[in-house]
């Protein structure tokens, strides 16, 4: 009987259930609800071998140690909330380090690259006083900066004239 694990979400959610009584019919509960129905997969990760290389490249220049790389193809959207899921998988990605902050959030960028240029995410960027830079100046590239909590995020955008 040592190895018998303790149950503790059933006893959790019935506690809640308990504290939000008189706003139950306004409530629904998902218990231990699943976030994706396949396994979270990062496009790619780049990771520098020495923390003070620096990349040469407008793409490269924002890398920090461990770099999350998301590829967006001309068929897929990029709004706001793919946006959130991305920077959720730098978080999930901090979060999962061998030893408690082993990797650290500002050690961490994100790099959304995308052919045609995200009219309606910049757009909602700015209905939201979400600040986007582009610290390089290229029409060209595309590149545009904003700050999520402590990781930077970039998007590339191939044809900046090209939108949605």
């Amino acid at each position: 009987m040592g190895d018998t694990k303790i149950q503790w979400h059933p006893g959790f959610v019935a506690a809640i259930d308990l504290e939000f009584r008189e706003n139950r019919d306004d409530l629904i509960y998902e218990k231990e609800y699943n976030l994706s129905t396949k396994p979270l997969e990062i496009d790619l990760l780049v990771i520098k071998k020495e923390p003070n290389v620096q990349i040469s490249n407008e793409i490269g220049k924002l890398f920090r140690g461990h770099n999350v790389v998301e590829y967006k193809s001309p068929e897929d959207h990029l709004d706001i909330d793919v946006f959130y899921k991305t920077g959720a998988y730098g978080s999930l990605y901090k979060s999962f380090g061998e030893t408690v902050d082993e990797r650290a959030a500002d050690d961490i960028t994100i790099t959304i690259i995308r052919d045609a240029k995200p009219e309606g995410l910049f757009r909602y960027f700015k209905e939201h006083g979400i600040r986007m830079t582009n610290p390089y100046q290229s029409e060209q590239a595309g590149c545009g900066r904003t700050e999520r909590r402590r990781q930077d995020v970039q998007g590339i955008v191939g044809d900046y004239g090209a939108g949605d």
